[in-house]
């Protein structure tokens, strides 16, 4: 008998990683649906059949994608200790900023500034993203929680900075040079925070 889930999930992972793929190539605004359709074989049906709205809906299920797996990877250093899951996030959110380090993190920067670029886009990718976004890093404060609640702590305050750079960089203001510095001098503070702080348990009670 044959998998007919399987089926429709083997064309859109194709059309995902081609979407990856000419974003990280391209940018967001060279990544056309066209484009992607001829990265993955497709036509532009093919892609409205798997993705009802198109390029949008395609996108959004990559950013599903992209937090899926970083999740997944703070769920495996999770498997050490906290300290490990806390400063491997803050390295990622650092790589995302500088847009020099790690395919997948480009492209979410990439998704997450093309999301603004239109009204459309912003009610909808953009809603997405801030969702995601948002649930990803309450998921991990949660984890982080499970172990030291402090360590949580410290994670807030790296998001709180983010996020003001974050909207900074939106509004083209400030200077990308100067907000890495900030964010590696926190990353670096909290680091020598952890080393200098009593041992605790590295599994949940």
């Amino acid at each position: 008998m044959r998998n007919v889930s399987h089926d429709i999930e083997i064309p859109r992972r194709r059309l995902i990683d081609a979407a990856c793929e000419c974003i990280q190539r391209h940018g967001f605004a060279g990544a056309s649906e066209v484009m992607i359709c001829e990265y993955a074989g497709f036509s532009r049906g093919g892609l409205h059949y798997h993705f009802k709205r198109g390029k949008i809906d395609l996108l959004i299920a990559l950013a599903e994608e992209l937090y899926r797996r970083a999740w997944r990877r703070a769920l495996d250093n999770a498997g050490q200790d906290a300290r490990t899951t806390l400063l491997t996030a803050l390295d990622e959110a650092i790589a995302t900023q500088a847009m020099g380090v790690g395919d997948e993190q480009r492209v979410l920067v990439e998704l997450w500034l093309g999301a603004r670029s239109s009204e459309k886009m912003s009610a909808t990718l953009g809603a997405a993203i801030e969702n995601l976004r948002r649930n990803y890093w309450e998921n991990l404060r949660q984890l982080a929680t499970q172990w030291d609640p402090t360590i949580a702590h410290y994670g807030y305050l790296f998001r709180t900075l983010l996020r003001g750079i974050t909207v900074e960089r939106a509004a083209g203001e400030g200077d990308q040079a100067e907000h890495l510095a900030m964010l590696k001098t926190l990353r670096d503070w909290i680091a020598r925070e952890l080393e200098v702080r009593p041992p605790v348990a590295d599994t949940p009670t």
